[in-house]
């Protein structure tokens, strides 16, 4: 990687190869009527092409137009001149505006999932103070720097001898393959090779292989291997986003400023009208895992723009809505939030003995305040300038996160630090493990400040970096790790470094200049970054 000659997988070339690229209905689930095919067979550099009966499946193959020719460049600019007639009858008609609408007219509560104590008494106490909140998060493409890509040679058997299909692959799950090539196209697992190739990032996209399989079927046509690759615009117009959604809160505060119960309803995505497997809520998240008096319900809203897992899923949203909710709580009763924090984790326990992914309060207690102590909270702050911290815990990791922030009179955020300390357990490569965490941050900080997909019509409106923008080397903070190597099973840090952030930078953000932060981009709440 280093001297540049990684083996990614968009580096393939095999002997006699096609290039390849297949136009889907630009609004997920339309079907072809027409095409203008034979104008295209006639275009420099083009082999053929075909119109392509999906399955509508938009995990396999979906309607489309295939074209194979002697260069990526001679069939990317024969595909522009493509005349297509869509069916949309059927297809999205998914709306931002619309579901941000019907987002802001619910009640309290939904379809009441999690149910722990008397959370009206408490809310109904003449004593205690109230406090309700909307936090607003948008869809988020994976925005992998490879694009989507697979090389794939399809033999069809003859003379006895049977079909074989050849793949070079960039994907986080093979055994899934082999489970679909028997499925869709009858092979067994002596009937298909598969080169694992490198990936140009992934976090969580490449394990669905819908751009294997139109690899696949443009080698059945053509009767050759096809590298097939899909545009920027591809990758992020048909990826499986990071679902948006919106959450309305409640807390109560008691006269001792205790935080004594707290509601949260998550008005979430339900693509084809079955709700989101990373809607929530999640029964072993914090709070809803330490609280005496919660309560967790969903309203769901049908969006048919597919989604998928995204760097911590659940947890990249939920965190940066329950954990800036608590600093609210923590600065209505007046209190230091981190005291609140310690407060509500309670005695160090293990919540459930011997499973890694249960919350333990003595790892987050100690995570906690090493954050807080390396990253100097508490500290005198000059005018404009201010820190927050964020505790979440997720993916078996204990992860705690300080950041100091500075906002200027007109509304631009500098992040100058964050400060991270995580538990989990022995670190076997430090190198290695600085980086995820240094990289999960990076990554947040980029998405929080000005990364949102929209969809109007069923149609995607940010396809490449113009209208997504990736934060700059110059806008990127220092990011110290500090690891707690307790004596329990190591495990992962490809996802738990970036829950935090989100959090831990709106907090600091308000206490830098008293504009509480409850949307995300930064960009959309009228700063900048």
């Amino acid at each position: 990687i280093v001297t540049g000659v990684g083996d990614f997988a968009i580096d393939t070339r095999v002997p006699n190869m096609l290039y390849g690229s297949y136009l889907k209905c630009p609004a997920v689930g339309g079907e072809i009527v027409d095409a203008n095919i034979q104008a295209i067979k006639k275009l420099p550099g083009v082999v053929d092409a075909w119109i392509v009966k999906g399955n509508g499946n938009v995990r396999e193959l979906m309607d489309g137009v295939g074209i194979v020719g002697t260069d990526s460049w001679s069939v990317f600019k024969a595909r522009d001149q493509l005349k297509v007639t869509w069916d949309e009858s059927i297809a999205s008609k998914d709306s931002w505006t619309a579901f941000a609408s019907f987002a802001e007219k619910v009640g309290n509560t939904g379809d009441v999932k999690i149910n722990k104590g008397d959370v009206d008494a408490a809310f109904n106490d003449p004593d205690n103070q109230v406090i309700s909140s909307f936090y607003e998060f948008p869809y988020l493409t994976h925005l992998c720097l490879e694009p989507m890509n697979c090389t794939a040679h399809f033999r069809a058997g003859s003379e006895g001898q049977k079909d074989h299909l050849e793949v070079w692959l960039p994907t986080q799950n093979g055994p899934r393959f082999q489970q679909l090539a028997k499925t869709r196209y009858g092979l067994d697992k002596d009937q298909v090779t598969i080169h694992v190739k490198r990936m140009g990032g992934s976090f969580g996209r490449r394990t669905s292989s819908e751009y294997v399989i139109e690899a696949i079927e443009l080698s059945k046509l053509s009767g050759e291997a096809v590298k097939l690759t899909w545009t920027r615009e591809d990758s992020i117009r048909y990826d499986f986003l990071r679902e948006g959604g919106f959450n309305r809160l409640r807390g109560a505060i008691n006269s001792a400023g205790r935080i004594t119960a707290i509601e949260e309803h998550k008005v979430g995505a339900a693509p084809q009208g079955k709700s989101s497997r990373f809607n929530g809520p999640n029964p072993g998240a914090f709070p809803f895992v330490t609280m005496e008096n919660i309560r967790g319900s969903l309203t769901n809203y049908r969006m048919d723009t597919p989604v998928g897992p995204w760097r911590a899923p659940y947890s990249n949203t939920h965190a940066f809505v329950s954990q800036s909710f608590i600093h609210e709580l923590a600065t209505a009763a007046g209190r230091d939030h981190v005291d609140v924090l310690l407060e509500m984790l309670g005695e160090r326990r293990w919540l459930e003995e011997g499973n890694v992914r249960a919350l333990n309060t003595g790892r987050a207690i100690d995570v906690i305040k090493l954050a807080a102590e390396k990253g100097g909270w508490g500290r005198q702050m000059p005018e404009g300038r201010g820190l927050g911290l964020s505790f979440y815990f997720c993916h078996a990791a204990h992860v705690a996160e300080l950041a100091e922030v500075s906002v200027s009179a007109a509304g631009d955020v500098t992040l100058h630090k964050i400060t991270a300390a995580v538990d989990v357990g022995p670190i076997i490569n430090r190198s290695g493990a600085i980086s995820q965490v240094q990289g999960s941050i990076i990554d947040g900080f980029s998405a929080m400040a000005g990364q949102k997909i929209t969809m109007e019509n069923g149609r995607v409106e940010q396809t490449n970096f113009d209208r997504y923008p990736v934060l700059r080397i110059n806008q990127a903070p220092e990011v110290e790790v500090h690891f707690i190597e307790s004596e329990f099973d190591p495990t992962g840090l490809g996802e738990p470094g970036l829950p935090p952030l989100a959090p831990a930078v709106a907090n600091a953000i308000f206490a830098a200049t008293g504009k509480r932060v409850r949307k995300m981009p930064l960009s959309d709440d009228g700063l900048n970054v």
